[in-house]
């Protein structure tokens, strides 16, 4: 697949000189613009903010058990044989509770964090469409999908990309969202 796309961006760079046509051609770093974006970070802010009381809970969880399990360790030796059994078996059943509590929690909040990525993936994408439309690129690629090792930075439109992306996710949020089709709320 590389190599088709390699063979392609060759062909129209050989190609659309001859014929007398501009060829613009434009690379962004998409985890760059990921990461940088509001779209992501408004995101996560609100999954730190929906999460983080479930996980101080959870914290203090782990610290009482720690303290049953040391409160344990310190009385088995004075325990009945029964009673040390009993307060094991106690023990093993508040331990395998908090590891299942724990485990749904870590797969919510990452189901959570992976639905940020793509909403802002979403909005990355439309960036690159409104921003080649409006800048009549012939080509945009994303670095890591074609292979680039190196970029002359004249041709590097990460920061455009960033800032298109930005824009659109603060003028129509609820757009994005779902409430109007996409392209229309970019005035597409």
């Amino acid at each position: 697949m590389k190599k088709l796309l390699a063979f392609t961006v060759l062909y129209i760079c050989t190609v659309c000189p001859a014929y007398g046509t501009d060829f613009k051609v434009g690379f962004f770093d998409l985890s760059e613009i990921i990461t940088s974006c509001y779209a992501y970070k408004d995101n996560m802010a609100r999954i730190k903010k929906n999460f983080s009381r479930e996980h101080e809970h959870l914290k203090k969880q782990e610290q009482d058990l720690q303290k049953r399990y040391a409160d344990f360790k310190n009385r088995a030796a004075s325990l009945s044989s029964e009673e040390r059994s009993a307060l094991n078996l106690e023990l093993m059943y508040a331990s395998r509770t908090f590891d299942d509590k724990n485990t749904a929690f870590r797969r919510r909040r990452s189901a959570a964090e992976n639905q940020a990525r793509d909403e802002a993936g979403r909005v990355v994408a439309l960036a690159v469409d409104t921003l080649g439309e409006r800048e009549n690129f012939m080509v945009i690629m994303e670095t890591s999908a074609a292979g680039v090792m190196y970029i002359d930075k004249a041709i590097d439109i990460t920061a455009a990309v960033l800032q298109e992306a930005n824009r659109i996710w603060r003028e129509k949020p609820r757009a994005l969202a779902g409430e109007k089709p996409i392209r229309e709320a970019a005035g597409l």
